[in-house]
């Protein structure tokens, strides 16, 4: 089956359509962060229990202090005990979305700015119970 160009772009654009009307993206992203963070043995089932969570909780499952001390370990790769702000943000929007930002609820965030350890874990929990006020027990 051959797919010209402008089907193809129709195609995309109606799966863009039912992504952001399910907010499935964040859903995604939240699931392949939490899956290479975890990195279980049986991924399959982590992802089961992680969709199990999301559906009882009403939201994605928020990441404890400590796994925001791992993700913290697996942005520092130089060892120097500091994180740009920008690594944060990216952190952020793949476990949230696109749409959040660590320089909304504090502009002296700036992207060239870095964070040691305590800081960017107090920075994303608070970012992640905004996210999910919710989930504010799971992620202390």
């Amino acid at each position: 089956m051959r797919i010209d160009l402008q089907s193809g772009e129709k195609m995309k654009q109606k799966v863009d359509v039912y992504l952001r009307h399910h907010g499935l993206g964040p859903l995604f992203e939240g699931m392949t962060a939490a899956l290479l963070l975890h990195k279980p043995a049986e991924p399959c089932k982590f992802l089961a229990d992680y969709l199990t969570g999301v559906q009882s909780q009403g939201a994605q499952p928020a990441l404890t202090r400590e796994e925001l001390r791992i993700m913290f370990g697996m942005f520092d790769v130089t060892e120097k005990g500091t994180v740009s702000v920008a690594q944060a943000n990216q952190a952020l929007k793949t476990l949230v979305g696109q749409d959040a930002d660590l320089q909304s609820k504090d502009p002296t965030l700036r992207p060239d700015k870095t964070l040691g350890c305590e800081v960017f874990v107090a920075q994303m929990h608070g970012a992640l119970r905004a996210a999910a006020p919710t989930l504010a027990e799971a992620a202390t």
